[in-house]
């Protein structure tokens, strides 16, 4: 290989530079990349954390805006999250918020409800409701039954109860004979649209 010297401690060096090679600061002799240590002695690792810590300013007391390091006993900048001496201070790393109620509550559409989430903090599920039904049933499409059954359950949920599948296929009664083929129709919607929730045991 062009430009190798020799090998010692089992490190190949070379007179000149090359692909895969880096140069030794102390004693300026090539050797190949992967080395961490030189023949010379030469630690690259500790040339690599020196050049880490340039860029993190010490001071010698503590102050507004500075936090001591339980390592070296340095004070740094209270937004450091690395000290110099490499040591990681406890959350430094910025925690991922929680989403809020609201957000998890809200659904992609304006005023749909969410399908699960928000009926843990309601009071009592409602599976037989009792009364007429709060919010007119217009059609059999899918989309305007979902949109019911959505204007229905907010009316509940404003109460604190959540009113279940069951509860909404009661109400379909109210607009749509049992036997009559709309009655089918807008159950199939319903089943089609929550019919997942009865493996939370709630449908």
């Amino acid at each position: 290989m062009s430009g190798q010297e020799n090998v010692s401690k089992n490190i190949k060096t070379f007179s000149e530079a090359g692909r895969g090679r880096k140069k030794c600061p102390d004693c300026s002799i090539f050797v190949p990349a992967i080395c961490k240590t030189c023949v010379c002695g030469f630690s690259f690792a500790s040339k690599i954390k020196e050049k880490k810590s340039a860029n993190i300013t010490t001071y010698t007391e503590g102050g507004r805006g500075k936090k001591q390091c339980p390592e070296c006993k340095k004070y740094v900048g209270a937004k450091t999250a690395v000290c110099f001496c490499e040591y990681k201070f406890e959350g430094s790393t910025k925690p991922v918020p929680k989403p809020l109620i609201k957000d998890i509550v809200k659904s992609e559409k304006e005023n749909r409800l969410p399908i699960n989430p928000l009926m843990l903090g309601c009071r009592h599920s409602i599976i037989a409701p009792a009364g007429a039904c709060p919010c007119k049933l217009t059609s059999i499409e899918k989309e305007n039954v979902e949109d019911w059954a959505d204007r229905v359950r907010k009316t509940f949920f404003q109460q604190s109860l959540f009113l279940t599948l069951s509860g909404l296929i009661y109400f379909i009664t109210q607009f749509y004979s049992y036997h009559s083929e709309e009655y089918k129709i807008v159950r199939n919607h319903l089943e089609d649209y929550l019919g997942h929730e009865r493996s939370f045991g709630i449908g």
